[in-house]
């Protein structure tokens, strides 16, 4: 079962697709929860930014309007802790809430601008602070940088901070800490960066615990399934190899047995040819008996008359021997005829044509049938060479019987072989009138004849021979005069 399970090709398919998934999610899911967290960190920024702003404009537009109302000589100082009269900085505020907020939540504020105020005029920004507050407006007002502090990995986002309060414009146009020009600013534009600074170190932790977890709930649900799957579906297939055996042993054991009966019916439809060529040889040994019985009468007369030489028993003899050598190769053609082919071999097609026609030769003769030929010489096949002789004999004996009983004038069978598109094409066509339309579909099915003691089996065994043995084809159609067969080789 293992070796099916190292074969089989849909097994090989489902673990290499599954391990392609498994290492997918190993670096997908890193990627979708850093990517969740920083769209979750980057929300929650804006939200403290909105928040922090939203103090700054109470801060400066309820609580210091109130103060000022019952004291009036209120100012904004940096250092407001050592002054009663001194109120802190709107920037001050935000500092001193991010300071209460990020020891609660580890959470960073930061604000910083090309433009501070005196106090703060001596801070030094770093290259990225300053890569910051010169892009920010290129960037919608918000830029999110992945850093590490103390060596741990942080995410920052940095959001313009924007004049939207003409008090504001006001108090850093005409403030005496200043350290830009009077008048600079207006409703509108970015006086500097709150910068939220949020460490990542757990949410990574938690990200890589996360992954772990699924990866293995995963993998684990992947191969139970994967290894039951195989398992049923190599049982599946080692099921199926033996049934295909079966089928293989019973589909052999069917061909054989139609093998069988083809041989069967090919030898049949030899048998049927044989009552035709013995008449056929009866015709042909009828004239030499007859001079061989003339032979033998001349001896005995001379005999008689004392006029018997040597000269003359020999021509003879000599003559005599012609005539039975004659005789013994019309038996040989008839012996070879009816010799069953065990290997093919190459063969010649004039020589097939003229080794069958001269065991009909006598027939053709008797019924003045003539018999013309073109075939070029070097249309040779590879085949069983008796099979094809047994086709030729059965169309040849087809078409002579037509001609016959048809009472044709001027009998002709025309043999003429050419090649087309790298296939030879063997054509034997008569004069006899052709055949039925009607039945012309059905000449080569088994048991099919038109003839009073015909066995129909005869151009049925012809098709099979040249379709299975020679992998040709086997034609039949009507000519203007006659009937054309075309065997395509």
């Amino acid at each position: 079962m293992f070796k099916l399970f190292i074969q089989s090709k849909i097994l090989v398919s489902i673990w290499i697709v599954s391990i392609i998934i498994i290492t997918s999610l190993f670096f997908f899911i890193p990627y979708i929860t850093e990517k969740n967290i920083t769209e979750l960190v980057v929300q929650n920024s804006k939200n403290s930014v909105e928040q922090i702003t939203l103090t700054r404009t109470y801060y400066l537009d309820s609580i210091v309007s109130d103060i000022k109302k019952y004291n009036p000589d209120m100012k904004f100082l940096a250092d407001h802790i050592n002054d009663d009269r001194a109120l802190p900085l709107p920037a001050t505020i935000i500092h001193d809430l991010s300071e209460l907020y990020s020891q609660k939540s580890g959470v960073k504020f930061r604000t910083y601008s090309k433009y501070p105020f005196k106090n703060r005029a001596n801070r030094k920004l770093s290259l990225k602070d300053k890569e910051i507050l010169d892009s920010i407006a290129k960037n919608d007002g918000l830029m999110i940088l992945k850093d590490k502090i103390d060596n741990k990995p942080v995410l920052k986002v940095a959001i313009a901070d924007y004049m939207t309060n003409i008090s504001c414009v006001k108090c850093h146009n005409s403030h005496p800490d200043r350290t830009w020009d009077e008048n600079r600013w207006k409703v509108g534009d970015i006086r500097g960066v709150i910068e939220i600074i949020t460490p990542l170190e757990d949410a990574i932790n938690r990200n890589t615990q996360m992954r772990n977890i699924i990866l293995g709930f995963i993998s684990a649900l992947f191969l139970i399934l994967i290894v039951y799957y195989s398992y049923m579906l190599v049982k599946r297939e080692d099921e199926l190899l033996k049934i295909n055996d079966i089928l293989d042993k019973r589909v052999k054991e069917e061909i054989d047995k139609n093998r069988e009966k083809e041989q069967i019916l090919i030898q049949r439809a030899k048998l049927s040819s044989m009552g035709e060529m013995i008449n056929s040889i009866a015709h042909q040994w009828r004239q030499p008996l007859g001079e061989i019985s003339s032979l033998l009468m001349n001896i005995e007369l001379r005999y008689n008359l004392n006029k018997l030489d040597k000269e003359f028993v020999e021509s003879k003899i000599n003559k005599g021997e012609n005539i039975l050598q004659f005789m013994s190769n019309t038996i040989e053609d008839f012996r070879s005829f009816f010799k069953v082919d065990k290997k093919k071999t190459k063969f010649c097609l004039n020589d097939i044509v003229e080794e069958t026609l001269n065991i009909l030769s006598m027939t053709f003769e008797n019924n003045l049938i003539k018999v013309n030929i073109n075939i070029p010489e070097n249309f040779c096949i590879h085949g069983f060479r008796n099979e094809f002789s047994q086709v030729l004999l059965n169309l040849l004996v087809n078409s002579k019987d037509a001609l016959i009983k048809n009472s044709i004038e001027n009998p002709t069978i025309n043999i003429y072989a050419k090649e087309l598109n790298g296939s030879i094409e063997f054509i034997l066509e008569d004069n006899a009138n052709g055949i039925d339309e009607d039945i012309l579909d059905q000449v080569f099915d088994i048991y099919f004849t038109t003839k009073e003691d015909g066995s129909g089996i005869g151009l049925y065994i012809s098709k099979i021979i040249i379709e299975k043995h020679f992998n040709g084809e086997l034609k039949l159609q009507n000519k203007e005069d006659g009937v054309q067969f075309k065997i395509i080789l």
